[in-house]
């Protein structure tokens, strides 16, 4: 049995895995508005003009140019352009300042954000002198401030963020991966796991990829072994 995700994963393009996150972020914004402006607090103080501009604004006695209004409705205009790259070391500063063409500069950086997005923060890329604050993260940083955002009741959108990490982690976007250990618990299967040097479950089960397996056993960890091959 396939199980059915919310992200899919049958190519390994760059425009995928930004089509992906395009997705999280979708369905995060339509879960919550408000959490989602939390959300963007939590990537970083560069992100936190977006968040303080989402959504209606409501104001009363509003001055204009020749008079008070009672009251005010209006919308701040925003624009977010991402660069996403596999590899953290293959942003180019010519490439991001092409980009810059699509900001409307004629009204200052407020509202606008150039996000660098890759599996590792891309420090070094030089983006001095650009008119609009740049905002450097990782699919890790993504995935974590989602879920600072949310609380313990959010099932629905808990799901979808867990689906995204699985999807980050089959595509190798997640650095810790390579220090991570899996450990199941295998009380009933312990001997088989050890003496075949094997994990085994079903199909349908996620598992966090990872680069070590711990053999779990009455609240410990009985055996540690590298994972070579996973079928």
């Amino acid at each position: 049995m396939t199980q059915v995700t919310y992200f899919p994963r049958y190519a390994q393009k760059e425009n995928h895995v930004t089509n992906n996150t395009l997705l999280l972020l979708r369905h995060l914004y339509e879960f919550n508005r408000l959490k989602f402006a939390k959300f963007l607090e939590e990537l970083g103080d560069d992100a936190s003009d977006i968040a303080e501009r989402l959504g209606l604004q409501f104001n009363q006695q509003q001055p204009t140019m020749s008079s008070v209004a009672d009251g005010f409705v209006t919308q701040e205009s925003i624009k977010v352009v991402i660069e996403s790259k596999l590899d953290g070391n293959a942003f180019n500063r010519d490439q991001l300042s092409r980009h810059l063409s699509a900001f409307d500069r004629s009204r200052g950086s407020g509202g606008q954000l150039l996000v660098l997005l890759s599996p590792n923060d891309p420090d070094d890329v030089d983006t001095a002198g650009f008119e609009v604050p740049v905002l450097r993260t990782t699919f890790q940083q993504i995935l974590t401030a989602a879920r600072n955002c949310l609380s313990e009741h959010d099932e629905e959108m808990i799901a979808v963020i867990d689906d995204f990490e699985q999807f980050c982690s089959d595509e190798e976007l997640l650095p810790r991966d390579r220090f991570t250990m899996f450990t199941p618990p295998c009380t009933k299967s312990f001997e088989s796991n050890l003496k075949h040097s094997l994990y085994y479950c079903p199909a349908e089960r996620r598992v966090r990829k990872a680069t070590f397996l711990g053999i779990y056993k009455e609240k410990s960890v009985r055996a540690i072994g590298q994972i070579e091959k996973i079928v």
